[in-house]
C-alpha cells in the first residue's frame, strides 16, 4: 500500500489510518467507524483484523467430509525449530473457503452448520455493518501461517483491542482490501 501502516494501527471507514497512540485523539464518531485493526505480518503486505467476534467459540467443521478430506490445494507444512516455526504451502487463506467449496461441494451448501467460522468468515461485512463501504468485501478465515503471525504480534493488538473495549476473540477474521 502507498500509505504507512504499522501492526495495532486502525482503520477507519472513511479509508483513513490512525496511529495506535493517536487513539485517545478521536471523537467518539471517528472510535464507532474503526472497521479493524492492521497486521503487518512478516510478508509486509498488510491486512486488516476484523473487530467484530462472534458470541462463542466457531469451529471449522463439524462434519466427517470437513475433518477428514485433505485439502491439497490449501495444505501448509508447519517446522518447528528452537521454538521458531516456518511455513510452506499455501500461505494464504484469501482462497481456503473457495478450494473447500471444490472438493466439498455438497458440505459446503449448508455452510451455517457444517462449517461455522468459513460462513461467519463470508457474513462478517453483513454482522459488522460493513455491508455497502469499501470494506464489504475479502474478509477471510487466516491460514495458520496468517494466524501464527498474529499471535507473535498479539501484545501490539491487544492494546488496540483494549482501546476499543473489545476483548479477545475466539477467531479472527482478515480483509485483503489494504
Amino acid at each position: 500500500p502507498e500509505c504507512d501502516v504499522r501492526t495495532g494501527d486502525y482503520v477507519l471507514s472513511n479509508n483513513t489510518y490512525v496511529r495506535q497512540e493517536y487513539f485517545s485523539e478521536l471523537t467518539q464518531e471517528e472510535r464507532d467507524s474503526v472497521v479493524g485493526i492492521v497486521l503487518v505480518p512478516d510478508s509486509g503486505v498488510p491486512v486488516i483484523l476484523g473487530i467484530e467476534f462472534p458470541q462463542t467459540e466457531l469451529m471449522w467443521t463439524t462434519i466427517p467430509s470437513g475433518i477428514d478430506t485433505y485439502f491439497a490445494d490449501i495444505s501448509i507444512q508447519v517446522n518447528e525449530s528452537s521454538q521458531s516455526y516456518s511455513f510452506s504451502g499455501d500461505l494464504d487463506g484469501s482462497n481456503n473457503w473457495e478450494s473447500i467449496c471444490l472438493a466439498d461441494p455438497s458440505g459446503t451448501t449448508n455452510a451455517t452448520t457444517n462449517y461455522p467460522v468459513f460462513y461467519f468468515a463470508n457474513m462478517y461485512a453483513a454482522i459488522a455493518g460493513l455491508m455497502g463501504t469499501d470494506y464489504a468485501d475479502g474478509w477471510y478465515v487466516p491460514s495458520i501461517s496468517e494466524l501464527w503471525q498474529t499471535v507473535k504480534m498479539m501484545n501490539v493488538l491487544r492494546k488496540s483491542l483494549a482501546q476499543l473495549v473489545k476483548n479477545l476473540p475466539y477467531v479472527y477474521i482478515e480483509s485483503d482490501d489494504i
